[in-house]
Formats: structure tokens, C-alpha cells, sequence
């Protein structure tokens, strides 16, 4: 599984992670032709300043570079397009150095790569954007491109690093990699909550879709109390009429006493409307699913 474009809409172009990320290239290529003993102060390996921030730049081989890449194309352009250009790089570094400081203080053994800066920005990712979709490009058993949700991308790839940690497979630095995930994720919160970064019209921040989630239990407890359920009352705009509706959309309306009709949508929302838009379509309130208001 490789995610390559992820379906939020940018603020702005991120030019400094695609800055990163062409840097990532040349210096892959000029660390090739280096003797270990030039890139040697460059590495992980203590609390050398020039290690600590060197170390992001290298990697151990082609793979580890692509994998790399594969992760801090998609993730880096989508975040670096939320919090802007001029923050963008401060997060990177800081994460990068947060890892090696993480690494040395459990005494892990050389090191270099930019693995917890990228798990940092995956961390941010998931609050901005828990609800996009993410364009993947599957290789077994044959090549196919998918639109799967995020949070299954970021769950096998936190899983992946767990299990790692568990089975004692270089624990120091899968565990940075996973200390890196939570201070990113910490951070995006905390962004959000100071409003320092806010979520434009469309979008649908972790912290969003939670109290939403709250609201609409709410609702429904109340609903459960006796309340009326959320209705279009008559009078209310009318709804946005759509010519293909799914017939399965809708579920078999309530018999109606009066003069509203009441019937459920598939999510399970309970509608009420007016008479006069029997046979009309519009959007659940809940879902924004198409549905067809019935003829009785």
C-alpha cells in the first residue's frame, strides 16, 4: 500500500515541503559518494548538535529514502498547506529534534533519518484531517489505486510500529517514532484550540467531528426523553432537489397522523417535513445523504 495524494483541499501551496522533500534527494545522492568517515558527524550518536539535526537528512539505503518519501509527500503537503509555510519547517525540525533527543536519552545506537519528524507530521495529519479519504496505490495481487479513509492508512502504519516495540524489534527507535505521533498530534490540538490554525468552510477537524458526535447523542437522548427529533418545519427553505437517488437511502416511513410526513433515514436520523414535499428529494441532516421524502 502506497498513499500518494491525499483529497483535502489546500490553503496554500506547500513549497516548503516540497523544499524538504527535493533536499531529501540530493543529499541521499551526495551521502552515496561519501566515506563513513565524512558522514560520520552527521549520525545520531550522542548529544552532538551536528548529529542531533544532521541525522534528519540521511538515510541508510534507497528503500529507507523511499519509504520516506512515500510518507512526507502526502502527509507533509497536506499539514505544511494547514499551518503555512513559515511555521511548517519549526514543527519539522523540532520533531526531528525531539527524535534524537528521544534516542539518546534511551541510549540508542547510531542512527540517522527523518522517521520521527514524518511520524510528528502524521500525528498533525489526523487531527486536521481525520476525515479525507487517501489516494493509494496497491501492488498485491495486481496494481490497482484505491480512495481508502485516512485513519486506516495511519492505523496500520502506528500498528506496524507498535508491534515493533512489542516484539523488541529496535525499540528505541520505534518508540521514538510513536513518542513523535503523540507530540504532533498534542500539537495540532493545541493549534486548534488556540485558533491558531483554523479550519476552513468544508473541512472537519478531529476536534470538530468530536463534538459534533457529542451534540448529536445528545440529540438523540433527548429525542429518547420524548422531544420531537431535528425536522425541516414547514416554511423552512426547501430542499436541494437531486434527480439519481439511491432507493435505498430511504427507509419505510412512519405513518403520519397529521400534516408531516416522519420517516428515517439510513443512518439512522429521524426526518420530519412537510406534506407538500412528499415524493421530493433532499439531504438528511445528519449524513448529507440524498434522500427521498415518501408519497404516504
Amino acid at each position: 500500500m502506497i498513499p500518494y495524494a491525499v483529497d483535502a483541499s489546500f490553503d496554500r501551496q506547500p513549497v516548503v515541503n516540497w523544499l524538504i522533500f527535493g533536499m531529501l534527494i540530493p543529499v541521499f545522492a551526495l551521502q552515496s559518494k561519501l566515506t563513513a568517515e565524512q558522514i560520520e558527524p552527521f549520525v545520531l550518536d550522542g548529544w552532538g548538535i551536528v548529529g542531533l539535526l544532521g541525522h534528519i537528512w540521511l538515510h541508510a539505503n534507497i528503500v529507507h529514502l523511499i519509504f520516506e518519501l512515500l510518507f512526507l509527500w502526502p502527509f507533509g503537503n497536506a499539514v505544511c498547506a494547514k499551518i503555512g509555510n513559515k511555521a511548517y519547517p519549526a514543527f519539522y525540525l523540532g520533531l526531528g529534534l525531539l527524535g534524537g533527543i528521544i534516542h539518546a536519552l534511551f541510549g540508542g545506537g547510531p542512527a540517522f533519518g527523518a522517521s520521527v519528524a514524518i511520524s510528528g507530521i502524521v500525528g498533525m495529519y489526523i487531527v486536521f484531517f481525520p476525515e479525507n479519504t487517501m489516494s493509494c496505490l496497491f501492488l498485491v495481487p495486481h496494481p490497482v489505486t484505491l480512495s481508502i479513509s485516512s485513519y486506516f492508512v495511519v492505523s496500520v502504519w502506528f500498528f506496524v510500529d507498535l508491534l515493533l516495540v512489542l516484539f523488541r524489534v529496535q525499540v528505541v527507535t520505534y518508540f521514538a517514532h510513536i513518542v513523535g505521533f503523540g507530540v504532533g498530534f498534542g500539537l495540532a490540538v493545541l493549534m486548534l484550540k488556540k485558533k491558531w490554525v483554523v479550519m476552513e468552510r468544508g473541512e472537519r477537524s478531529l476536534l470538530q467531528m468530536l463534538a459534533r458526535e457529542k451534540k448529536e447523542e445528545e440529540g438523540e437522548k433527548k429525542e429518547e426523553e420524548g422531544k420531537e427529533p431535528e425536522a425541516i418545519e414547514k416554511g423552512e427553505e426547501k430542499p436541494e432537489i437531486e434527480k439519481a437517488v439511491p432507493e435505498k437511502a430511504v427507509m419505510e416511513a412512519e405513518k403520519p397522523e397529521d400534516e408531516f410526513i416522519r420517516f428515517s433515514c439510513e443512518c439512522g436520523k429521524k426526518i420530519k417535513v412537510p406534506r407538500e414535499y412528499a415524493g421530493e428529494t433532499g439531504r438528511c441532516p445528519r449524513c448529507k445523504r440524498p434522500v427521498k421524502v415518501p408519497e404516504r
